[in-house]
């Protein structure tokens, strides 16, 4: 019973550790562009919410304030103001690779009862540079706004 010639080996094999290997460069080869266009989608919509944000910031400026407030937008970057461009509240920058459009007239403004000071509606779409990834913002003559997924 004094000598056992069975030796026991603790660790991995050259051949297990390459097939982990290869296992995770295939996982991570599936994962990180889907990981990609969630950070692409996350960036959209976190733009086009704080473009809601600012411009509920405006309207309620106007209805508190009694005076014409609104969003001016600069590129990729917008300020909330009230009556004049000069009296800016807040600041509002974009993500990065994010662009913002605008159709009809590029500064939305509110009246002070809360309404847009246009009878068009004002659409503005945020596009990614890296992808094919939409949202748009409309805001109705009303003063509602509403952002789609297209």
């Amino acid at each position: 019973m004094g000598n056992s010639n069975s030796i026991f080996t603790q660790g991995f094999t050259l051949l297990e550790l390459l097939v982990v290997v290869a296992i995770m460069g295939i996982t991570l080869a599936i994962g990180v562009p889907s990981l990609q266009s969630f950070i692409v989608d996350n960036r959209l919509t976190t733009s086009a919410n704080d473009m809601l944000t600012a411009l509920q910031a405006a309207r309620s400026e106007a209805t508190k304030r009694v005076k014409f407030a609104g969003v001016s937008i600069n590129g990729n970057s917008w300020e909330v103001f009230v009556e004049s461009q000069d009296n800016v509240v807040q600041r509002y920058k974009t993500a990065t690779n994010i662009s913002v459009a605008v159709e009809g007239n590029s500064n939305p403004i509110f009246r002070p009862e809360g309404r847009l000071n246009s009878v068009n509606v004002i659409t503005m779409t945020f596009t990614s540079t890296v992808g094919s990834a939409q949202r748009t913002l409309t805001i109705a003559p009303s003063g509602k706004i509403k952002i789609t997924n297209p």
